[in-house]
């Protein structure tokens, strides 16, 4: 059964390339037929021998289609390699590369493709610094807030009206620290959406 998947997952087959197919069947059999008519116009075949040469053609069929499936068979190694590649960095594995070993003519490609992991994974790692540092911006001036609005509520017979003063500034300065946060988070998420 899962043979049978595997096979019906194959990227290239004969039938899929149906019209390199047709056209190599075309050159296969348009040669033949020239080379025939040639020999018997040119090289003076008798009439049996050019049509002999048809003979050649389903032997010539036969190695052009195992050739062909030669080549596709190369060449789907090489794409799943990259298909491989790209269901690895969807699913979250930005340290994945594609090995550039037996690339062949699609080097250039896997190339581009482990380019593109390394910037992700280094975008990855901006982000999460990012979150970091505003998760720490956040909690320094909520911590503030916290710690002066209990001091106002538990000594409040203790505080002087001075003293009282300051800490309701320091609660103010922390609340505008928090406001301009949040709006450069705004204005953040409005680039990022790209309506500016």
């Amino acid at each position: 059964m899962r043979a049978k998947r595997e096979k019906d997952r194959r990227l290239f087959t004969v039938w899929k390339m149906k019209w390199v197919y047709l056209v190599g069947l075309l050159v296969i059999i348009g040669g033949v037929m020239a080379f025939g008519f040639l020999g018997f116009f040119v090289f003076h075949f008798d009439r049996t021998s050019a049509l002999s040469m048809i003979a050649m053609v389903p032997l010539m069929i036969l190695v052009y289609t195992a050739a062909l499936n030669l080549m596709l068979s190369g060449t789907e190694k090489r794409m799943k390699r990259l298909i491989d590649g790209i269901h690895e960095v969807s699913g979250g594995n930005l340290s994945y590369r594609i090995k550039l070993k037996n690339a062949e003519e699609y080097r250039v490609l896997y190339q581009e493709f482990n380019q593109m992991a390394e910037e992700l994974s280094a975008t990855r790692a901006e982000m999460e610094a990012f979150t970091n540092e505003f998760a720490h911006e956040f909690k320094t001036p909520i911590a503030s807030i916290n710690g002066f609005s209990e001091l106002l509520l538990e000594d409040s017979e203790d505080i002087d009206d001075e003293e009282r003063l300051q800490y309701l500034k320091m609660i103010r300065d922390q609340s505008q620290r928090l406001l301009r946060l949040s709006q450069n988070t705004l204005l953040l998420s409005k680039v990022n959406a790209m309506q500016i």
